[in-house]
């Protein structure tokens, strides 16, 4: 393969470690079934890899509860859900239109559509927010 230089890695982090292609090859090969749809020894391993995971990441996170770790597809999937999930009719919102898309189209539509209020703080040219102008 040529030598590759990859600029999308926050999309797709390519290309992956040596590790963790070992490891989901071989997980894949052994368990890649279902968690929690059943009591069969690969579906219970891959349950226990599951709440293993949740109880590594809530304990990096300080979280108090690994049952309420949500895994989502990607960052733009968990800020849709996040965004979508707690601003309702009468909320209102501040960002700047510095923000991804992943933020600013949603508040878009929220709103445009569901009543809530969005502002935008201005920044200046080299991309710095005053924080008296909020």
């Amino acid at each position: 393969m040529e030598k590759l230089i990859f600029l999308d890695n926050a999309a797709t982090t390519f290309p992956k470690p040596e590790s963790v292609c070992t490891f989901m090859d071989q997980f894949y090969r052994r368990a890649g079934v279902n968690p929690g749809r059943s009591r069969y020894d690969p579906c219970m391993e891959a349950g226990e890899l599951l709440d293993n995971t949740r109880r590594l990441l809530a304990r990096f996170f300080n979280g108090s509860d690994f049952n309420r770790l949500c895994f989502t597809y990607n960052a733009t999937d968990a800020l849709n859900l996040i965004i979508f999930g707690m601003l309702t009719e009468g909320d209102h919102a501040i960002t700047t239109t510095l923000k991804h898309n992943s933020v600013l189209r949603p508040l878009y539509h929220l709103s445009q559509y569901e009543g809530v209020e969005a502002d935008y703080v201005p920044f200046d040219g080299a991309g710095f927010i005053d924080p008296e102008s909020a």
